[in-house]
């Protein structure tokens, strides 16, 4: 799971500081290891890049035969997409990572905590924190810093992430721009954030953010016209009617959000702005990949954000928005898509679960499919490019393991970390088959046919702590998830993704919105966005209203969803627009716009 631009408390995530040097290390060095690859490979044998050096961190084949007790360490992490109990993991994947690096990781997932931005707030002021912590939202950034509670990585960088140094360089470059800056907005330029995650990461089969519908009702009812997202209000209404209750008698909804969670407002800022082509941008913009037009985010009142609000909103007053939508945290939400109650998600992340579980009810019938973009216009983000990474982690200053905590975020960067997440262990469930990556029977079996084989086999089971899943393996010049290779992609399709494939005259479902023609995202373009953190007459000021207004949105937005009648709505939403203006939406955009103006 991936979670694109999941929440206004984030979007300073997208703000992209670009070095040309790092960029042009980075590809000389990906040339040199495919160049390797493609020159030094005889008898259907691969060569593998990855060799040990005289010079940085221990070698897989030196730390395959650990001479100490294990390491402990203790790691946070972002939410996954199949929920686990925390602690010591005893999968293959997590055995192998042990193996390599001499490391038992003790994890807490962001699943298992409940509010994790408070939970991460009283361990940041108490000092009390896991050798190595995932930041939940970006505003947290700077008063890490300020904190003095991250680890500098600096003195540790080339002897213990020699992979970071020579496939990543362009993450300690963003991370010493952009990820040392204090509350103050002082930075001593050092490297205390390390970014997992990232890169683009694009499914051939599908899209990750779309409208997920169950394709075997909308089949029952007609195949009514689904043009924009207005006209999947009544539908969802005939499907509760058409099955009131799931297979265990649950009550069923239209659709939910977890607007209860850290990152709930993602059901707002996220797909319906993807949906257009535009994208949550620093200083509450929204940026059009199309015309480069940056627009209010909070203050027009026909921005993706208003759209989002009225759409949910209408569905709460038609009876088809579950009424837990106000207060449900992600993992309640989850419980409840992977029980389908629910007939309509927003990304491939919240109905895996359910399709997986009609397949081992033996009910294959019953399943999602990814519908067309709910809009005309012939642009849509596909997948964001994310050089520097997208879940942020830093090491406690008082972590005893200074150097295996290093090591250990280094190996989860690098192409060799990242094939094992992605894929699991080499000989145990892939082998190399004439120069290629194949995986064993039994995997296939079990990745299509068991609900929880990802939870027991390791694979794709840490998902967010890897680097991104298109990103070319140099072991073998293909995708590093190797899920996306041809001779797997059409074997993944279910019955329905193929009866929908066809129905739309496609080969694939993401064929929909891989045909058009500008789908992906490059956040390079941030590098050139003025920051108020960096104009002393302004910074003061402007950090007020940053706060008030993240503050008055969280408070507010939410309400407006649940307000009963359309003119009651109406009101409110113009109130709620008044009040952002008199806390200073607009005096920050005016300064947005007139500090662009400047920079052409």
């Amino acid at each position: 799971m991936v979670h694109i631009q999941r929440s206004i408390q984030s979007r300073g995530m997208m703000t992209l500081f670009k070095g040309k040097k790092g960029v042009k290390s980075a590809a000389l060095i990906l040339a040199a290891l495919t160049m390797a690859i493609s020159g030094c490979s005889s008898g259907g044998k691969t060569n593998d890049p990855e060799q040990p050096s005289s010079t940085g961190t221990q070698t897989a084949k030196e730390s395959d035969k650990p001479k100490e007790e294990p390491v402990e360490l203790t790691i946070s992490t972002p939410p996954f997409e199949k929920s686990f109990p925390p602690g010591f993991q005893d999968d293959p994947v997590m055995k192998e990572i042990e193996k390599k690096l001499n490391i038992k990781l003790n994890i807490i997932p962001a699943n298992a905590v409940g509010d994790v931005n408070a939970k991460f707030a009283a361990q940041l002021a108490s000092g009390d924190l896991p050798d190595i912590s995932w930041i939940p939202s970006g505003e947290l950034i700077a008063k890490v810093i300020a904190a003095k509670a991250a680890l500098p990585m600096d003195d540790y960088l080339e002897k213990h992430a020699k992979h970071i140094v020579e496939e990543a360089p362009f993450r300690i470059e963003y991370s010493r721009k952009m990820l040392s800056k204090s509350t103050d907005g002082t930075t001593d330029g050092k490297v205390y954030i390390m970014a997992t995650g990232g890169d683009s990461q694009s499914d051939p089969v599908e899209v990750q953010v779309a409208p997920y519908l169950r394709y075997d009702l909308w089949e029952k009812l007609g195949f009514p016209k689904l043009e924009t997202m207005d006209d999947y209000l009544p539908v969802l209404k005939q499907m509760m009617e058409l099955e009131p209750t799931n297979a265990d008698g649950k009550k069923t909804y239209g659709v939910s959000a977890w607007f209860g969670d850290s990152w709930g407002d993602w059901p707002f800022s996220g797909g319906f702005g993807m949906f257009e082509g535009k994208s949550l941008v620093g200083n509450w913009g929204v940026y059009d990949m199309e015309t480069k037009e940056i627009t209010p985010y909070l203050t027009d009142p026909d921005s993706y954000f208003w759209k989002a609000v009225t759409w949910y909103n209408k569905a709460y007053r038609l009876g088809v928005l579950d009424p837990d939508s106000f207060t449900m945290k992600w993992d309640n939400y989850l419980e409840k898509a992977n029980a389908n109650r629910l007939f309509l998600g927003f990304a491939q992340w919240t109905i895996e679960g359910g399709r997986k579980a009609f397949q081992a009810a033996g009910t294959p019938e019953k399943d999602y499919f990814q519908m067309p973009a709910p809009n005309k216009l012939d642009k849509y983000i596909v997948s964001y490019s994310l050089p520097q990474g997208s879940y942020n982690f830093f090491i406690s200053k008082n972590t005893k393991h200074p150097e295996k905590a290093v090591e250990l975020l280094d190996f989860l960067i690098s192409y060799e970390g990242t094939r094992l997440i992605a894929n699991g262990v080499e000989g145990v469930h892939w082998d190399a088959v004439n120069g290629k990556p194949a995986y064993k029977k039994e995997v296939l079996d079990g990745l299509k046919n068991d609900a929880d084989y990802k939870i027991k086999s390791g694979i794709y089971k840490y998902h967010n702590l890897a680097r991104g899943w298109d990103i070319i393996d140099p072991k073998f010049n293909i995708p590093i998830y190797y899920m996306f290779q041809p001779e797997y992609v059409k074997e993944r399709l279910s019955a329905a993704q193929k009866k929908g494939a066809e129905h739309f005259n496609v080969e694939l479902p993401a064929d929909l919105y891989m045909k058009k023609k500008v789908k992906y995202l490059d956040t390079s373009f941030t590098m050139d966005l003025p920051a108020y953190t960096e104009d002393a007459s302004v910074k003061d000021e402007f950090t007020k209203i940053e706060a008030n207004l993240l503050t008055y949105v969280r408070n507010n937005q939410i309400k407006i969803v649940g307000i009963k009648t359309e003119e009651q709505f109406e009101a409110q939403k113009a109130k709620f627009i008044e009040d952002v203006k008199k806390i200073g939406a607009d005096k920050m955009m005016q300064w947005y716009k007139d500090a662009m103006a400047k920079k052409k």
